[in-house]
Order: structure tokens, then sequence, then C-alpha cells
């Protein structure tokens, strides 16, 4: 009953048999091995009666049947494994299949992505173990864009793909849903049955194909993104301007897990804003790459009457394709009726647009878009007649049966981010600094400074700093040395390298104080003769207005203005000792990346 074929038992001869289209196949166990037969006895052909159908025929010699009772990933190959060079002489790829998969050269260890995960093995036979994406060798960055192995870079950490794929995640798809709107309905397989949520006082329902939450008496239902609420399980059913108490505690290992990614942002008499993230389509940003699905296996209901199959976020070749910014699940193997994967459809066969996707989650499936050598596609290939599968718009707001519910017409509002960031209180003025010769500053709103004497403000004029060179012409590796006019260099940071370690910076002190700080008498004394002689110059504030534009900048959210010669773009030096130093270049890397990169409306 639970799975797709066509097999059956024969209890006089304790013999399984399989069959698809024009193939038999016999086995003493369901779990194989299967061997391939010229037709079953005749109390078999009596049960499944012949597939007369041209679509499912097999041509050419029989596909090896292999059996799994989890949902697994097949890794198929067009013959023999030939390996391609990636990376030098570092990386090679599997060439003669669509899955991705990379051989590290020095270790001979295999590297397989699945699901925007990365599993390890000494060979094809396994063991797998999981490597996260910011945990792989150092020649995975290396891998270069144009290759016919460039997808796999948004799924290691450090890399632009990998931070740009992070950063859609954070982006919501929003729109305005008419409170009038009541066509949402849920059907159960007999009455309405609710089990609880771990860790909350919340449960879902079990025994149907629709997200519905029970909290504190009432009951939630999400839907293609919407929230909608009502005083009893069949409904009928109203659009919510609240979510359930504790949707945000949900686990991950339950079903209704996604439901957590849409959110309620603002209400009027008319209509209610809503939004979600890309997590409640499956996409989750994971240790600095993203991932499709939870990685666990939701339990499906089974009945004699109904099947309500939940998400599956495993065993349909999920990939994440850069260019494109969206999943696709496809096939990694068919033969006639044997398909590892989804079957996509055209024509007649494709079934109505409403009907809500149940293998997949509320995103649907997409079809990939993959050249003839089997690598993701940089862009939509141009064509006259769309695919089905990949004509549905991937904004769950924009499509057919969701277009009665949005209001089109309902003004935009602002939407407020899902985690804010942290700010100064906006009562207190964000104006006042402290100066490097320990004086305290505070810039006027017409962009004059005062300086605090006592318990008031004077009015002050700030010295102009001097022009600095931010890199000398040989500078140890990882270290950035600062080179100031002779008069200001003692009231500036030292940098100093040290051989085994990052570098460390070190202030100059002011003045040498005694080892033991003696009780104060009652008359101050004259200063000690050992003292040294304070400098003819006193220290500088320092340059106290850039600080102020970058404060500015900070709050703002903005670093598009910055000037360029107020901060140039980090240089990248050769280190003498890669692992030494890999930290402080990622961090000057990352810096530039985030102000080089236009600003995104999140």
């Amino acid at each position: 009953m639970n799975t797709p074929y066509a097999v059956v038992f024969d209890p006089r001869s304790r013999c399984y048999y399989l069959n698809g289209a024009n193939l038999w196949y016999q086995a003493k166990d369901p779990l194989g091995t299967w061997s391939n037969i010229s037709s079953p006895p005749a109390a078999i052909r009596e049960v499944v009666p012949p597939d007369t159908s041209t679509y499912d025929q097999v041509e050419g010699p029989p596909p090896e049947v292999l059996t799994a009772t989890v949902p697994t990933e097949l890794i198929a190959t067009d013959g023999p494994p030939r390996y391609a060079p990636l990376v030098g002489d570092e990386l090679l790829y599997l060439a003669n299949t669509e899955s991705d998969v990379v051989l590290e050269v020095s270790t001979q260890y295999l590297y397989v992505l699945i699901s925007g995960r990365w599993f390890r093995g000494p060979s094809m036979d396994g063991p797998w173990t999981f490597v996260r994406g910011d945990k792989l060798p150092a020649s995975f960055r290396q891998v270069p864009l144009d290759s016919p192995k460039g997808n796999i870079l948004a799924s290691v950490a450090g890399t632009d793909q990998a931070e740009d794929a992070i950063a859609d995640s954070e982006i919501p798809q929003t729109s305005a849903i008419q409170r009038s709107d009541q066509g949402f309905e849920v059907t159960y397989d007999g009455d309405p049955e609710f089990v609880p949520i771990e860790g909350t006082d919340l449960q879902y329902a079990v025994n149907t194909d629709a997200e519905v939450i029970l909290a504190d008496g009432r009951y939630y239902a999400c839907d293609q993104g919407v929230w909608y609420i009502s005083d009893d399980p069949e409904g009928p059913w109203s659009v919510s301007d609240t979510r359930p108490l504790g949707v945000d505690d949900i686990p991950p290992s339950c079903p209704v897990y996604d439901v957590r990614y849409v959110y309620i942002y603002d209400s009027t008499p008319d209509v209610v804003y809503v939004g979600y993230l890309p997590g409640y389509l499956g996409c989750y940003p994971y240790y600095g790459t993203v991932v499709y699905g939870t990685g666990y296996h939701y339990g499906s209901w089974r009945s004699r009457r109904h099947y309500y199959p939940r998400r599956f976020t495993w065993g349909f070749h999920a990939r994440y394709n850069p260019w494109l910014s969206r999943w696709s699940f496809g096939a990694s193997y068919s033969s006639g009726f044997l398909r590892v994967g989804t079957r996509w459809r055209s024509g007649s066969q494709v079934a109505p647009s409403s009907a809500r996707s149940k293998w997949f989650g509320p995103g649907g499936y997409r079809r990939p878009l993959v050249a003839q050598d089997m690598t993701l596609l940089r862009t939509r290939p141009g064509r006259t007649r769309p695919r089905v599968s990949d004509g549905l718009p991937a904004n769950l707001y924009s499509r057919t049966e969701n277009v009665a519910r949005v209001d089109r017409s309902a003004d935009r509002i602002r939407i407020r981010s899902i985690a804010p960031r942290i700010t100064r209180p906006a009562r207190v003025p964000d104006d006042v600094f402290a100066g490097k010769d320990g004086k305290v500053y505070r810039r006027e709103p017409k962009g004059t400074w005062q300086v605090r004497s006592g318990a008031k403000w004077k009015p002050t004029n700030l010295p102009t700093p001097p022009r600095t060179t931010p890199f000398p012409a040989t500078p140890p590796p990882g270290v950035q040395e600062e080179v100031s006019h002779p008069s200001a260099r003692h009231s500036r940071p030292e940098v100093s390298p040290r051989r085994n370690g990052p570098a460390v910076e070190h202030r100059a002190p002011q003045r040498d104080n005694p080892p033991e700080r003696p009780a104060p008498p009652a008359e101050r004394p004259a200063p000690p003769a050992e003292r040294p002689t304070p400098p003819s110059e006193q220290p500088t504030p320092g340059d106290l207005e850039k600080e102020y534009r970058a404060r500015e900048r900070s709050d703002h959210g903005d670093n598009s203005d910055a000037p360029q010669t107020e901060r140039p773009a980090p240089r990248e030096l050769e280190p003498q000792s890669p692992k030494e130093h890999e930290s402080e270049r990622e961090r000057s890397r990352q810096d530039s990346r985030e102000n080089s990169r236009p600003n995104r409306n999140r």
C-alpha cells in the first residue's frame, strides 16, 4: 500500500512480484534483491492487468531495482564515473551526472551536495558523514564561477554567492489580503484529530492536508502565506490579524514548522498586511549557507479513504541556483515506469494550478533548468511556450488562486523588519564623543563642536587631522600600519605584529605611573623630579567629524555614501602563512563586499 509501484505478494510461492509497463521482477524479500522475469504466474497476472500505455514502456536492458524504506537520494551516472578538473590539481568533479559530486585529490574524499548540505565519504560506498558549509576545505572557495560546478559556491560559506543567498532568505514577500475573503476551507478525514506540538501549548491537525493549529481554544490555519481564524475546526474561516501565541516556539521536527515564517505586519478595517520569508517555502540559513528543508521525515496520514502526504525535504534532488535565486527539484534517474524524484508532466496531464501542493509545501515544485551538459542554467532560456512547472510565479500572492483575496489597490506600508536592528534610544541625542585627548566633545546640529568644561559646554575648534597613508609599501602579513605626522604620533595607537598570532593594537602610555599608587596627601605635592617632561603639544581629540559621519551611516543603515578617501577598500596582501591570517583576511573581504554591495529593501 505504501509504494507507488505495483507490488504483489504470493503466499503460496512466498515471492514478491513487481510490475511496471512491460517489465516484471521477482524477489524473495521486498527489500531485494529483485531479478527480472519474462512473465509472472497466472494468478498474479489476474491481480495486475497488462499496462497498455506507451508512455511507461522500457526500451533496452531492464534497469536494476533498489529498495529503500526511508527518504533516499540516488546519484546516477551516465556510464562509469568520469572525473574532470575543477580547481587545478586539488579538486575534481563527477562530469557524467546531474548531481554535485566533488573529489578532493589530496585526501581522496568524495563530497556530495544534497539539498544544500555536504556529505563526505572515502568512496561511493560510504560511510557518509555530514560536513557544514563553513568547515569545507579552503580549495572549495576557489571553484571558478563560470565552471560547470559554479553553482556549488552558494553552499560554500564565505563566498559572495552564499552571502547573497542568505540575504535573499531574509527578504519577505508581502501583500494586502482582503478581510472579506472567506474562500478558504478545510477538509478532514473523519472527525478532526489534533496532537500536541512538543515544547508548546499548541496542537495541530493530523488528518488533513491543511495546516491547522489549536491555540487558546481557537483554531488558526495558514494557507498560501495567509493566516485564518475560526471558532470551529471546520470553519467558517476569516482572515486573521493575529498569529497564534507560541507559534515561534514550534520545533523543526513538527510538520507545521513552516508557518513560523508567515507574519502579520499591520491591519486596517479592510485589509490585513501579511508576508512570508523563504523559510515558509523551505529555504533556511545554516552556518553561512542556505539549505532546503529541515531534514526531518514527517509522517504522512494514511487511512482506507485518504492519503495526506507531508512535505518531503529529502529525496527529490533539491538544488539551489545562485543565478536565478531559486530551488528546483529534479529526477536523478528515470527509465520508463521507474523514476527517482518526481515526474514532470505537460499538456493535458497537468493538474489545476489551484491544487494545493502536498509533497513540496506551499511553494510547490519547480522544474530544474539544466543545460545539455547537465549544468544549471545561468539565465532563463528563451522559449515560445513556457513550461507549466516554471510558469507559476515564485511569489505566492501573485498566483492565480490568490488573485481574488489580494487587494491590489491597498496602500503600501513600510514593512517592519522581523529582526529589528538594535539601535540607541531615539530620545537620547547621539552627538557626544570621547576624544583621544581624554576630553568629551559634542557636535551641534549646525556642524560646530563643543567641549565639556566642568558642568558646562564651551565652543571649540577641532584640529584638522593629518593625512595618513593607509598601507605602507611592504607591510607584514595581516598588519595594516598607519603613518601620521610625527607631532601627533604619540596620540595614535601603535600596531605591533606578532609572528604566531594576529596583530595586536597597543596604545602608547600618556605618562609613566609609579608601580604603586600612594595615598593622596592633604596637599598635592609638586610633580616628582623623575616624571618625564610633558610634550610640547597637547594630544589631539582625533578625527571626530569622521566618527560622526560613520555613526550617522550606522544609525540609518546606509554605507553607500561613504567617501572613498575616508575608508579605502582593503588591499589583499599575499600572506606567508594562510592559516595564521585567514580570519583577518575574511573580515577584510567581508567589509569590502558590504560597502560595495547595493542596499536591499528588506
